[in-house]
């Protein structure tokens, strides 16, 4: 497989798993408890974890062995992102603290304010790829190897933190209720990425690819009942240890080999379009889902959760076309 994204299948990745990420927000926030909690519900749960956050990270990881960016520049993006997740918390919470700020609800506003979310992971990633990509480069296994060693240190990590460190902590490894995606283990993905980039960057033979493909499927449908297990119990997710990162890194290879096969023969532009604007889509579709979810948590049924889908779905993409059309425009002024 190349990586060379105008063939398309890491922005089909992305595209697909924005997709995948709206429907299991509305699980998680818009649909009934006995919902929630069905076998469905599970299916959802599992459908928003290992092809979703995994493959975000894993192909921001491919990205970054690629690009020509000093440090310096990787830095400023890594910051960008970091800055980003607080406004994306404050933008999704919107509603909620004009209710707090108004007595109609009792919860404490800085646990959504900080609220671990991907941008922040995405941003200290970067960042931490920028200042030791001399010694990723230097072997390839180094990225896959401190991967792994990250997902194992979930193991010792704290349930919580005392006083004012639990909110910092939680970024890095405390198990708090608000850390969704902290640094470990969560930075192993991107680093499995990056390796993962590293090994295609030369042609791979077909036998190889053949047979990394065949061991990744042996592993995923033996293991299936433990993956599905621990995708669908949301803190055991957000904290996997080493054996959920393995067998969901053997998804993730799997999952990429299908789609980079089915890229060749079919278009799905839709979906590519929507993973080459990525960023814009999960900022979008989380506003929406966020303040909508304040008014209706966990009140809506079927029915409702396929109609908001698809409403959803569709203002993301009128969104994300739009943001893209302002974009071209400020560039081409910026060009006069």
């Amino acid at each position: 497989m190349s990586t060379n994204n105008r063939q398309g299948w890491p922005d089909l990745l992305k595209g697909i798993a924005v997709l995948l990420i709206i429907q299991v927000h509305l699980t998680e926030l818009f649909a009934r408890p006995e919902i929630f909690h069905s076998f469905p519900g599970r299916i959802s749960l599992f459908l928003g974890g290992p092809p979703a956050a995994p493959v975000f990270m894993v192909m921001m990881g491919i990205f970054l062995s690629r690009t020509g960016k000093t440090p310096r520049q990787l830095l400023a993006r890594g910051a960008m992102l970091f800055g980003g997740g607080f406004l994306l918390n404050a933008g999704l919470n919107a509603h909620l603290f004009v209710r707090i700020a108004l007595g109609h609800v009792e919860v404490n506003p800085w646990e959504y304010l900080f609220g671990v979310d991907i941008l922040f992971l995405a941003g200290m990633s970067v960042g931490i790829i920028a200042l030791f990509r001399p010694l990723l480069r230097s072997a390839r296994p180094v990225g896959f190897l401190a991967a792994l060693a990250l997902s194992t240190l979930t193991l010792w990590a704290p349930d919580s933190a005392p006083g004012v460190f639990r909110f910092p902590l939680a970024f890095l490894w405390a198990k708090a209720d608000w850390s969704y995606f902290p640094l470990v283990p969560w930075l192993a993905w991107p680093l499995a990425g990056y390796s993962l980039g590293m090994f295609l960057s030369k042609p791979v033979p077909r036998a190889v690819r053949w047979s990394v493909l065949a061991v990744s499927a042996v592993v995923v449908l033996v293991a299936f009942p433990f993956g599905f297990r621990v995708s669908s119990a949301l803190p055991e997710y957000y904290h996997h240890g080493p054996l959920f990162f393995l067998w969901t890194l053997c998804f993730v290879i799997l999952w990429a080999g299908i789609f980079a096969g089915l890229n060749r023969v079919a278009g799905l532009g839709y979906l590519k379009w929507l993973g080459r604007n990525v960023t814009a889509a999960y900022v979008f579709q989380w506003l929406l889902v966020g303040n909508i979810a304040t008014a209706i948590y966990r009140t809506r049924g079927w029915g409702d959760l396929v109609a908001w889908f698809l409403a959803i779905v569709l203002a993301v993409s009128l969104l994300v076309l739009g943001w893209e059309r302002l974009r071209e425009t400020i560039m081409k002024s910026g060009r006069v």
